[in-house]
């Protein structure tokens, strides 16, 4: 089984950029330079046989060259709890209509529809509160610190970002990170 999903990569400067956002905040996992990227849809863990079909499916959509641009950086939360930081993408109708082409492609092929509505954003940390608890940081200093983050790069804005190509990507989790490794590229059609 290989555990999969489809990516926007960025350059290395914008990577670069997104290297200096981040600071000392006991329980957070950062995201490393080869983990940014922009999720389109995550397809779970596919066998041999399906990821080879999901790669031909992918080879047919088509789409143009169009930017995109990261702006601005927020949390997700669950019960209350800051789960992640992120840095989201400036809106694009271009970007909205690719990611439901490949949705449309993977649901035409078996794949279970995506429920959730789609926000584009890359992931800069994942936040462990027990971690952050066990070096002292109460639930209420670590909302404070990532508050201040947020507050800090709240205007951030990226230079504009040529999407030309998309990427199927695999995904191993270890028990320190996951090690993502391109397996197809499939290049715009201008």
């Amino acid at each position: 089984m290989i555990r999969l999903f489809v990516a926007i990569d960025f350059p290395e400067e914008i990577k670069e950029q997104l290297l200096q956002i981040r600071i000392g905040l006991p329980g957070a996992r950062w995201s490393e330079r080869e983990q940014m990227h922009l999720t389109l849809r995550f397809l779970g863990e596919l066998d041999g046989a399906n990821f080879k079909e999901v790669a031909n499916l992918l080879s047919e959509i088509d789409f143009k060259k169009f930017t995109i641009s990261l702006s601005g950086v927020g949390t997700f939360e669950s019960r209350g709890m800051i789960k992640v930081i992120w840095v989201g993408v400036k809106r694009s109708d271009e970007l909205i209509s690719l990611q439901k082409k490949i949705e449309r492609k993977l649901v035409q092929f078996g794949l279970e529809g995506e429920t959730r509505k789609y926000i584009p954003h890359l992931t800069l940390a994942r936040i462990n509160d027990v971690d952050a608890a066990q070096a002292g940081l109460s639930a209420k200093g670590l909302s404070s610190r990532v508050g201040s983050l947020v507050e800090e790069y709240n205007l951030y804005k990226s230079d504009p970002i040529i999407v030309d190509q998309i990427h199927l990507y695999s995904s191993k989790l270890t028990s320190k990170k996951s090690i993502y490794r391109k397996e197809f590229s499939y290049r715009c059609l201008q």
